[in-house]
Order: C-alpha cells, then structure tokens, then sequence
C-alpha cells in the first residue's frame, strides 16, 4: 500500500490539525504551507476527501517524517538506494512526459489511425457451419454425400471431430480475422448457401464448410476510440523517442 494511502487512512480517524497564520498546520514547530495541501488534493481529485481530511494527513506525514528523522532512517544505505531509485525512475518518467508535451497527439493524427485500423477493416461477418476430419480423403468422401443431396448439419453431427459437431457444426457468427487464415479466406470467397467443394486444410485438420449468412458490423465511431487511439499514439511516440536515444548513445552491456 502506497504511504500516501496509509497517511489519508489515518486521517479519517478524526486527529485535528493546529492551523496557524501563514502556514495550513504546523508539527512541532515545523510549518506545513498552502502549496503542500494544494498538491495533495490534486492527488486526492475524485476521492471525495475534505480539505480537513487532506490537512490531517499531511500532519501525519510530518510526524512520521520527524520519527524517521529521530531514528536517522535515511542514513541507511537500503534507504539511500531506495530513495535514489525513486528519483531516477521520477526523473525517467519526466522526461518521457515533458517530450509528449512538446509532441501532442494531434486530432489529425487520431483521424489517420482510425481510417487505417478501423476505417481499413472488413466489418463483413459470417455465419457458417464446418466438419472437421482429419483425413483429406474423409473430407472429400463428405463433399460427395452433401452433392448427393446429404443434409449438412446431420453429416456434421455423425462424423465431425470438432467440437461444434454435436450442434451441427454451428460456428455462429464470427469476423474473418477471429478464425486461422485458410479457414477465413476460404469463407470469403464462397457464396450463401453453398458449401467448399474442396477440403480446407487447417492446423486442425480438413474442412468442409457451409456459409449460411452474412451481414455487416457497423464500426465503433471514431469518438468512440479516440481515447484508446490517442494512449496508442502516446505509446507508440514514447517508444520511438526511446528508441531515438538509444540510437544515438553509446551503450555497452558488459
């Protein structure tokens, strides 16, 4: 648990804070300011906690910092290397959001990636029934009992493998790129109602597959993934900055 978050428990236990002229408290003596409150409550956003609250944990802070003071804490050396670990990974993360500052995510930039991701997509979706055996020449024997006049969902029921097969090997509806690529493109190209006439050979095994159906999936909007686009974006420019710097240093790993 972060000690900030021990600190805001405590204070709800209801310990009163001396406010003094100048300063929002002082702990013996030594003056806790406005801008200290300020921050913390700029932490605490959202949280619902009262101004008195936020001024109680900071007098709690404080005395457990003039213990730690009493004790000389940090002066050990698990605590030095603990603190300096803080400040480097601190001082990293600034960096990092100080370079995002001074290269935003534009509005232009969130509109190129959702025509690429999203705009760029099938949303076609299919609704399709398969058997799966693992020889090529059953799968082929199948084909001649469906040209036969062989009820598809029947056949599927008496001599799949798969695990549909008890449902007549309904597979539902389902987007082409949720499926392993031989089984997709094969469904692409076929027409409704119809079934392959060749085996389709996956890492399962050989399909036949019927498409039943399709119809179109209305794409989320692009205010619907602005956000999810912009912390991408975000990633993506930390990434390539970090990347830059690499580049551009000399690094050996001994």
């Amino acid at each position: 648990m972060k000690l900030r978050t021990v600190i805001a428990a405590l204070a709800l236990t209801g310990m009163s804070a001396a406010v003094v002229a100048g300063d929002v408290a002082t702990v013996n003596g030594k003056g806790i300011d406005q801008k200290a409150l300020d921050a913390l409550m700029a932490e605490q956003k959202g949280k619902n906690v009262s101004k008195e609250q936020a001024v109680n944990a900071l007098v709690i802070e404080e005395l457990l910092l003039q213990e730690a003071k009493k004790e000389k804490l940090e002066k050990r050396a698990e605590v030095k290397d603990a603190l300096e670990r803080q400040r480097r990974t601190y001082l990293a993360n600034l960096v990092v959001q100080e370079h995002l500052k001074k290269n935003p995510v534009s509005d232009e930039e969130v509109k190129q990636a959702y025509d690429k991701f999203v705009g760029g997509e099938s949303h076609t979706e299919y609704k399709a029934r398969h058997i799966l055996v693992k020889e090529e020449s059953e799968a082929k024997a199948l084909i001649k009992e469906l040209d036969g006049g062989a009820d598809f969902a029947e056949l599927a029921k008496k001599k799949s493998t798969g695990p549909t097969g008890k449902n007549g090997g309904d597979l539902g509806w389902f987007e082409p790129k949720t499926m392993v690529k031989p089984f997709s493109d094969a469904v692409k190209d076929m027409k409704k109602g119809t079934y392959t006439k060749e085996p389709v050979k996956t890492q399962f095994g050989w399909h036949v597959i019927k498409l039943e159906d399709t119809r179109q999936k209305e794409p989320p909007s692009l205010d619907q993934m602005r956000g999810r686009i912009t912390m991408f974006l975000r990633n993506q420019k930390m990434q390539e900055y970090m990347a830059k710097l690499r580049e551009e240093a000399k690094v050996e790993i001994k």
